[in-house]
Order: C-alpha cells, then sequence, then structure tokens
C-alpha cells in the first residue's frame, strides 16, 4: 500500500540546476541591462509611442470603470501589497518545504525588486508624457518594477502549487501579469519596452527560486 508523503525541504546543497536552466536564467538577467543600453540608443522608440497612443486612458475614458478597475490592479502591484502577497506565499512554502524554500522565495522576490531598482537607478529613464499620469511615480520608468513584481510572484505561485492546481495556476499567473502590465501602460506610467524589461527580471529570479519551492511529491 502507497501513501503520498511531501519531499523532505531542500537544503543548498541538494536542489539542483540544470545547464538549460542556468542558461535561461543567465539570458534573462543579463538581458535587462543590455535591453535597456539598447533602449537609452533608440531601440524601440517608435513602437513605445505608438502602443502608449492606443492604449493610454485618454479623456472620459481616465474616469470609467475600466480606469478604476486598472487603478486598483495597478495599487496591488505597489511594493507593500506585493510584499504582502510574497509573505504568504513563504508561509506556505515555509509549511510544506521548509526554512530553506521560504527564505529562497522572499530572497528571490526582494532580490527581483532590488535589481529592478538598481537599473532604474542607471538608465535613469523618463516616463512617458502621452498622458497626465494616473497612478503617483516617483521613480524613472526602466525597467517596470509592478511587471517585474507581477512575474515574480504569479510564477513562483504556479510553482508552488500541486500538480491538480497547476494548469488553473497558470491561466490565473498569465492573466493577472498581462493585466498588471496593460495597466501601467493604459495609466499612461510606463513604455512597453519598460514592461518587457520588468518581466524578463521577474522571470528570471522566479526560475531561481523553483528548484527550492516547487512542490513535489513522492511515494513511500
Amino acid at each position: 500500500m502507497t501513501s503520498m508523503k511531501m519531499e523532505p525541504p531542500p537544503s543548498l546543497g541538494t536542489a539542483h540546476y540544470g545547464h538549460q536552466h542556468i542558461a535561461l536564467i543567465m539570458a534573462l538577467l543579463l538581458f535587462a541591462p543590455i535591453f535597456g543600453w539598447l533602449i537609452s540608443r533608440g531601440l524601440g522608440g517608435q513602437m513605445d509611442w505608438l502602443v502608449s497612443q492606443l492604449l493610454s486612458l485618454h479623456g472620459d475614458a481616465a474616469h470609467g470603470a475600466w480606469a478604476k478597475l486598472l487603478i486598483a490592479v495597478t495599487w496591488l502591484g505597489h511594493f507593500g501589497p506585493r510584499t504582502a502577497m510574497a509573505l504568504i506565499l513563504a508561509y506556505y512554502v515555509y509549511r510544506i518545504r521548509g526554512a530553506v524554500g521560504a527564505a529562497v522565495l522572499l530572497g528571490c522576490f526582494f532580490a527581483a525588486s532590488g535589481y529592478s531598482s538598481l537599473l532604474k537607478a542607471i538608465f535613469d529613464r523618463e516616463r512617458p508624457d502621452i498622458i497626465v499620469h494616473l497612478d503617483h511615480v516617483s521613480s524613472a520608468s526602466y525597467p517596470s518594477g509592478h511587471a517585474a513584481g507581477a512575474m515574480v510572484i504569479m510564477v513562483m505561485l504556479a510553482t508552488i502549487v500541486p500538480p491538480r492546481f497547476r494548469s488553473l495556476a497558470w491561466v490565473i499567473a498569465l492573466l493577472w501579469v498581462g493585466l498588471m502590465s496593460i495597466s501601467r501602460l493604459a495609466l499612461g506610467v510606463h513604455w512597453l519596452t519598460d514592461i518587457i524589461g520588468g518581466l524578463a527580471i521577474g522571470l528570471g529570479f522566479a526560475l531561481l527560486a523553483r528548484p527550492f519551492i516547487q512542490w513535489r511529491a513522492r511515494t513511500a
């Protein structure tokens, strides 16, 4: 007779990264500064302007129900609310994988925020001026911290859930990341290329955490 048991918590010496996994993480985390440098040399300028013109909430649209929804979504992406989400995920990982998994999850979450802030300081890109900003901003534009935060949180969420819920978790993750990204464009506070850079950062750090937090079961 078999029973399902949770796999023992990982240690720093037992979590393994495949060569392709390492290469992908490095590519994503290197992409963000390289992409930022290319943007500073003019890459994507016309595309950014066209997308912002298309998606920004002009005139009366800035006061409608869609605008209110996007403002609420973007508020949930601010550092405080998304940190609360990370703490909830860390507690869950602590219960099923132990202290190392929880620590790695929080470490990668804060690393994504710190890396995003570092690149903002380096590139010091101006925010869009297509419309009056519909969200308060006080830092540079590239990369999007909201996009990075949404990606790292939601990919880690989809990683830690049991397999029977994983497909649903991935659907929720993709919808949330997409909605968060649209909110930053529609509220006039980011360019599309800011979003792309932020998503790369979030995915890179989520994949870095994956071997330590992924839900697994074994038979005994």
